[in-house]
């Protein structure tokens, strides 16, 4: 072998084990950067890091934190138990990835604000200035979901601005349940208050906040997902 990382018959990386772990790591994310299509100096703007930390993990100098792990695979597309598939246990990051690989159900991305997440779910074209975040979370949630930060004070004192909000996507709604929708052109998360069990057309959508009207749907509106979950800014 020559130092570089290699697949077995079922395309799995593998290494030699005479190689120093933390440098294979650096090795595949490298390569994983190099397969995003991303330049070191994007990957660090994207992560918000430095250019010479992504430099010194891909050189082997040192290994992610911890808490940048699952923010490199999302980012990239690339799974944590690939990077360290057949690394030796000596690397001590190894152990502690597991863990949170078990501890997070998913890595969703997170968008800044209600029209950024409205107009990813509905692939309408988004600000290319928008910089990829995501965040794990303890639930396993569906390849199409995602969460967004509350920058509306339409729910409040339920939800308040800074708060993160997680959507089940294409999700059928319940009355009472708390929607994502686009109504007359904006997208809102209001309480679901349908007229007809099976249809949202006449569905009131509610603001806990008395100040917000309450939204009338009809049949050009609709509903994009539901409120799985959400977490206060100031428990973070």
């Amino acid at each position: 072998m020559n130092g570089r990382c290699q697949t077995d018959s079922a395309g799995c990386m593998k290494t030699d084990d005479s190689q120093q772990p933390i440098k294979v790591l650096g090795e595949r994310l490298r390569a994983a950067r190099e397969a995003a299509g991303l330049s070191q100096t994007k990957l660090a703007k994207l992560l918000g890091v430095a250019k010479q930390t992504i430099s010194a993990w891909e050189v082997g100098k040192q290994p992610p934190m911890i808490t940048t792990i699952l923010k490199i695979s999302a980012v990239l597309g690339v799974d944590i138990r690939e990077l360290f598939a057949g690394l030796s246990d000596d690397l001590s990051v190894k152990d502690f990835a597991d863990q949170r690989i078990s501890a997070a159900g998913s890595m969703l991305p997170l968008y800044g604000d209600e029209e950024q997440c409205g107009a990813a779910i509905m692939e309408l074209d988004v600000r290319s200035d928008v910089p990829i975040r995501s965040i794990a979370t303890a639930l396993v949630y569906g390849p199409k979901d995602v969460a967004y930060i509350v920058n509306s004070k339409a729910n409040e004192p339920k939800l308040h601005l800074g708060d993160r909000v997680i959507l089940r996507v294409g999700a059928a709604p319940e009355p009472e349940q708390f929607v994502f929708a686009v109504v007359q052109g904006e997208f809102v998360l209001r309480r679901y208050l349908p007229k007809e069990h099976k249809s949202s057309v006449g569905a009131i959508l509610r603001a806990e906040n008395k100040a917000f009207p309450d939204r009338l749907m009809d049949e050009k509106d609709q509903i994009l997902g539901v409120m799985a979950e959400y977490s206060s800014a100031n428990h973070d």
